[in-house]
């Protein structure tokens, strides 16, 4: 009978002590959690550490709150090495499993981030935010395949998750899909009306696919419902350009910078919305303050060497012209323009010898060029009024010249062609008289 009652005793005291011990550790847990809500995160990681002992050693909840403690001090080799111990012991817990994916994420371990994500999806298959979760992983990996097929069964069951909508559209965007992307995302329209960023990333495709009317109507639309600033507006300015309209253009631009959108996209278009009306000037101002923005942009500083030239700043005009040649080894047709252009500088400056130079230099480079060979021709004819050199290379250039390149030559339209063959005739006709 005593034995008995030794026993219920001891059985009582046990169930005593476990409940204890539970208690502590609720108690710790909680202690923990608010050091870590005030953002006391070396305080937390010490008292995890001072309960972490005997039974509580492999306690899945606090080895999560010092990993979280760790990250939050971006300790994220040591959180890791937490996390992977609470795993050993718990390999089904959900929230250990997510809380890996994360941090794998944090590490830039995409591998092993989506490797943990797709078994939280296993273990919880109807789970919507697991699911978006490995999608996301997989767009960040640029596995768009992967991604789309994990959406799919989402995407027809919730046309109004915009997430889902919004990754698909972006995975066939990546992919250069253009028309499947536009379709997605005209789906993501049509579940939200105006929606910024839907607007925006059609209206590229519609830049892509050189479909300027439907990106007017787009834009055009989307503004009637958002006067304020907004990413599209600029979109509708370029859209303009693009259709030729480069008043309206020019207007619209405006609009952005008064609007407050002083960016790169903004200040370049609107100088080359200038330069495309001959408003030099007014190009080269807005050329120059792209420049400033973005130092290593040689298309910019071309234009805005260009420009300079054109606004009878011939010294500006040579020094940012000179500098595009330094910043890129552009393809033949833009170095050949760069290579014309400063010779045009010089002779703005009356440094023809300079600019005959620069011509020889670049038709060195490419010496089958044609219109390199009308430069030479026009260099001799015009400025050094040597006749003979400058009809050798005007023949050269008609020789087997296909068709006749659009061009405007002392204030009247004509073509390369069409002054050269003139000119090869006046040059001959004089040498005949002389003989």
């Amino acid at each position: 009978m005593k034995r008995i009652r030794y026993q219920i005793i001891l059985l009582i005291f046990c169930f005593s002590g476990v409940s204890s011990l539970f208690a502590q550790a609720s108690d710790a847990e909680k202690k923990i959690a608010a050091l870590m809500d005030n953002y006391r995160f070396s305080e937390a990681i010490e008292l995890a550490d001072n309960s972490l002992v005997g039974a509580d050693t492999a306690n899945s909840h606090l080895l999560l709150l010092k990993s979280r403690a760790l990250t939050g001090l971006y300790q994220y080799k040591q959180s890791y090495e937490v996390l992977l111990k609470a795993f050993s012991n718990d390999s089904v817990n959900l929230q250990l499993i997510v809380e890996l994916s994360n941090l794998c994420q944090k590490r830039g371990d995409s591998r092993n981030a989506i490797l943990y994500c797709a078994k939280a999806c296993r273990l919880s298959p109807q789970n919507i935010y697991f699911l978006s979760q490995l999608a996301g992983l997989y767009f960040g990996d640029e596995d768009y395949i992967n991604c789309i097929d994990l959406l799919k069964s989402l995407c027809n069951q919730s046309p109004a998750n915009l997430y889902a909508l919004r990754l698909t559209a972006d995975s066939y965007y990546e992919m250069k899909r253009n028309d499947t992307a536009a379709y997605w995302y005209q789906q993501m329209l049509a579940a939200s009306p105006f929606d910024t960023y839907a607007t925006q990333k059609l209206a590229n495709i519609y830049i892509r696919t050189a479909e300027y009317d439907k990106g007017l109507l787009l834009t055009e639309n989307y503004l009637k419902q958002d006067t304020l600033l907004n990413p599209v507006m600029k979109l509708n300015a370029w859209f303009y350009h693009l259709q030729k309209d480069y008043k309206t253009a020019v207007s619209r631009f405006h609009q952005c910078l008064r609007a407050g959108d002083s960016s790169l996209f903004v200040y370049r278009k609107l100088g080359l919305s200038y330069y495309k009306q001959e408003v030099f000037d007014s190009a080269e101002m807005f050329f120059a303050q792209a420049f400033i923005m973005d130092t290593s942009d040689a298309e910019t500083c071309f234009y805005y060497g260009v420009a300079a030239t054109r606004s009878f700043l011939a010294d500006t005009g040579i020094v940012y012209l000179n500098k595009t040649l330094g910043l890129m080894m552009p393809p033949e047709q833009f170095l050949t323009n760069i290579y014309v252009e400063l010779a045009e500088a010089y002779n703005n400056k009356d440094r023809e010898e300079d600019a005959l130079k620069i011509l020889e230099k670049i038709h060195a480079i490419y010496p089958e060029n044609k219109r390199l060979f009308f430069r030479l021709g026009y260099q001799h004819d015009y400025y050094f009024h040597n006749v003979d050199q400058s009809l050798e290379y005007y023949e050269l250039f008609v020789k087997d010249v296909p068709e006749a390149i659009p061009v405007k030559e002392t204030g009247t339209e004509t073509t390369y062609e069409a002054y050269a063959r003139r000119r090869i005739a006046e040059i001959k006709l004089k040498q005949q008289q002389k003989r």
